[in-house]
């Protein structure tokens, strides 16, 4: 692979098609995406690793897009079985087993279309990336890299439960140095998506470094929320200029490498403070009824790293029941289920009162959107389906849905 020698990054002549088959299979996880070496490759300015991981999945879904044959083409043509395996693999997430036996082709023959393929993807991307690196610089120091590297899949994590537990850690510290910890931290859990332990080591460090900078006798911690944001605050009397800025290079890093941010003020006369941000998750409730265990690990993994949290239901004769009871925002459902008719619950599902408002997305290899429709369902979608398509229709319904409600209030 060609380089440049100042930077290190390819130079757009050819890509390491390993480099991008791993970007590939990491593509619906914003951690994994915004670590893997393509991203190194990647020009763009300093930004997240949720932001970055954003921009690169962009990039591979648009390069994917480049490969679509513009005019009708059989599918046994190579162009076109390029884009085809491509797609089913990485965007839709079909195992190479499930594309064989969708578009009737063997599994080795599979292998080598996709190897295929993934060169073909090396060429437009070379030339996208070299387009791109005339205008930004490299976007990963070494600690963002590190962070990335050290990073595990996100999850749902209760920013109060960290807090108490880092302070905890550091109150020996604290205790040593003849230093009085003042906490104030909300009762009520305050989820925020992180790595779990990338949070605690964030705010460990965040308290350490402010205890051993703190010249008098109380240190103060504090957990606000104010419009989908959660905010750390510590309070410190300190000398000026402030001693710990360096201390926080790494936290800075760790806070972006989570989707946050971090900042040293100072705060009043002789005292600073550090305060770290974080968004609040507020995940939205989706009900899935699909008795398939495969397509349901699809639909974990689709939804993964979303703003939305799904349930998942495969006997559909409880579909009724658990929509009442969980109330979903939203409700995915298959029409070929062994156990009951799909239609005639997506029929019940209208009729009851607890479950009429919510929104149905039919989701099935039966492409029949007209009786879908016609049913009372607010949108039907063929499998398989993309990531992209799955989160456009979940926003869509919930579009439709609100701007119902605002007209039933005001006429």
């Amino acid at each position: 692979m060609t380089t440049d020698g100042e930077t290190g990054h390819t130079d757009g002549r050819d890509l390491d098609v390993e480099a991008i088959h791993e970007a590939l299979e990491s593509l619906y996880s914003n951690v994994e995406l915004a670590g893997c070496r393509l991203a190194a490759s990647f020009p763009a300015p300093d930004i997240t690793v949720v932001r970055r991981a954003q921009m690169l999945r962009n990039l591979l879904m648009d390069a994917i897009e480049a490969l679509r044959p513009q005019r009708p083409a059989s599918p046994q043509a190579l162009a076109a079985r390029s884009y085809q395996v491509l797609s089913l693999r990485y965007v839709s997430g079909l195992s190479v087993e499930q594309i064989a036996e969708r578009i009737a082709l063997g599994e080795r023959q599979v292998y080598r279309d996709l190897r295929r393929a993934e060169d073909d993807l090396a060429q437009i991307l070379a030339s996208r990336l070299t387009a791109a690196r005339r205008t930004h610089e490299p976007i990963q120091s070494n600690i963002q890299q590190e962070m990335a590297a050290l990073s595990s899949a996100a999850q749902i994590v209760d920013l109060s439960e960290s807090l108490q537990r880092a302070l905890t850690t550091v109150r020996p510290l604290a205790t040593a140095r003849g230093i009085q910890l003042d906490m104030h931290v909300p009762p009520q859990s305050i989820p925020v998506q992180a790595t779990p332990g990338l949070l605690g080591q964030l705010l460990v460090q965040v308290f350490s470094a402010t205890i051993q900078a703190t010249k008098g006798e109380v240190w103060s911690v504090e957990l606000t929320q104010d419009e989908g944001m959660a905010s750390v605050r510590a309070l410190f009397p300190c000398p000026d200029p402030m001693p710990c800025q360096d201390l926080l290079v790494t936290v800075r890093a760790m806070a972006e490498a989570i989707g946050g941010a971090c900042e040293v003020t100072r705060a009043a006369r002789g005292y600073g403070a550090v305060v770290v941000r974080l968004p609040v998750v507020q995940p939205r409730r989706v009900l899935i009824i699909e008795d398939n265990p495969g397509v349901c690990e699809l639909y974990r993994r689709t939804l993964q790293d979303s703003d939305w949290q799904p349930t998942i239901i495969s006997d559909p004769r409880a579909a009724v029941e658990s929509a009442s009871a969980l109330q979903p925002a939203a409700i995915i459902m298959d029409i070929l289920m062994p156990e009951m008719e799909g239609w005639s619950i997506l029929q019940a599902l209208q009729v009851n009162p607890g479950t009429a408002k919510i929104p149905v997305i039919v989701c099935s290899v039966i492409d029949d959107s007209s009786l879908a429709l016609a049913l009372g369902a607010a949108h039907s979608i063929k499998k398989p389906v993309s990531r992209l398509e799955l989160l456009q229709v979940l926003e869509q319904v919930l579009h439709h849905r609100s701007a119902a409600s605002r007209s039933a209030v005001w006429p």
